[in-house]
């Protein structure tokens, strides 16, 4: 039998929409889940098929043991990026790759393994022994080396311009205006304001200058703030920026690239904004940028507060994801039902909440469904093992009455 059914996706950018994963603090004990939806269905050829036949009618998601998954079509934005893909509790045995100079598949541990090689796309197959399905992947480079998400923003006295475009405004290439106009396509912080933005890869320390921070300065008329730089969004390092004469700051060098003009947004030669070597501050690899404005320098028109366009890598590798985090114990009552949360770290990022293949051992003690989703049946403890591609943890789920 041969049909498109829906797979989950495992990898993906936002913490899944599934009740059975928590989304609180990493490490922590899940609660107790409440699914009540509608979908559910078993993990039965019959019921794949089910499933399968709803997808075919045109619904977006198709459900198996409370599971949703993600049909259609996946995208990677970085060479090496991986994605993981599976059914919901069958292990995928076979998988091959159309294209595979663009996207190679392997199959490690019953999960297929897509990563990303070259910009393209192809049609990705896979088969867990009963049902084949299918999933177009598409590899687009085209933004991965700009800002591809906003962390976090406090916005400071003046600001406002721009917050109705957030967060797209500040994502993707930029749009300079030149020498004698700023951009618009901005995000006022006003006074004191500060973003943290986060980019689609890693920015490393290469030759020349290594990023480049674009705001909307023109002749006369500058708005410096100080940039810092992170590889885990929490410790942050600062370039320095004196306030008064703007040196080492952002906000002081008019944006020439466009998008659309034909100029190169990596060179710093040619592209306008300011660029940073983070050679200068002793940082070998970072993704996330913070921005602050440092209260602006007065040039007859007055004080305003930093304007962000866009921030670019300019040398550049693609994130890794290389270890599982999650609780090494969890405890559960005869007849109760929990997910452990696991998080994908490493590189720089974190994908919280990925759902997970996990194998109990001694199996009886504990019932696993949706892919980690552990309900207690005997009086004991069991060493359950989560695995995601090539990645795995241990916990220990002990079961009382």
């Amino acid at each position: 039998m041969h049909r498109a059914i829906p797979l989950l996706l495992l990898a993906s950018c936002a913490p899944p929409a599934d009740p059975g994963f928590d989304t609180g603090d990493a490490g922590s004990e899940d609660t107790a889940i409440q699914d009540s939806s509608p979908h559910e269905h078993g993990g039965s050829d019959a019921a794949r098929a089910e499933a399968a036949a709803a997808v075919d009618a045109g619904s977006e998601d198709a459900f198996f043991n409370g599971c949703a998954f993600d049909y259609q079509r996946i995208t990677l934005r970085a060479v090496d990026e991986r994605q993981w893909l599976r059914y919901g509790d069958a292990p995928v045995i076979a998988a091959s790759s159309g294209a595979p100079g663009q996207v190679e598949v392997t199959v490690v541990g019953g999960v297929a393994e897509v990563r990303a090689r070259a910009a393209g796309s192809a049609s990705i197959a896979l088969d867990d022994g009963a049902l084949q399905a299918a999933v177009q992947v598409e590899v687009d480079l085209s933004d991965s080396i700009f800002a591809t998400a906003v962390a976090s923003v406090t916005y400071g006295t003046g600001a406002g311009f721009g917050q109705e475009h957030m967060p797209g405004a500040v994502l993707g290439p930029p749009t300079g205006g030149g020498s004698a106009a700023g951009s618009i396509d901005v995000v006022s912080l006003g006074l004191g304001g500060s973003i943290t933005v986060e980019l689609g890869v890693d920015a490393v320390d290469g030759q020349g200058n290594d990023l480049i921070v674009f705001e909307n300065p023109f002749v006369g008329f500058i708005e410096p703030a100080r940039v810092e730089v992170s590889l885990d969004g929490r410790s942050f390092v600062a370039f320095a920026c004196d306030p008064v004469t703007a040196a080492g700051c952002a906000g002081v060098n008019p944006v020439v690239a466009t998008g659309v003009n034909g100029v190169d947004p990596t060179d710093p030669e040619v592209a306008g904004g300011d660029a940073f070597d983070l050679a200068e501050i002793g940082v070998a690899r970072v993704r996330y940028v913070r921005i602050t404005d440092v209260g602006g320098i007065d040039l007859g028109g007055g004080k305003a507060g930093f304007d962000l366009d866009a921030v670019v890598a300019v040398n550049s590798v693609a994130p890794t994801a290389n270890a599982l985090a999650a609780p090494e114990a969890l405890s559960l009552e005869v007849g109760q039902t929990r997910a452990p949360r696991v998080d994908v770290v490493g590189g720089g990022s974190t994908l919280y909440g990925a759902p997970v293949v996990c194998t109990a051992e001694p199996p009886h003690l504990v019932e696993i469904d949706c892919g980690c989703r552990l309900t207690g049946r005997a009086v004991g403890s069991a060493v359950v093992s989560a695995r995601l591609g090539d990645l795995s943890r241990q916990l220990t789920v002990t079961v009382a009455e």
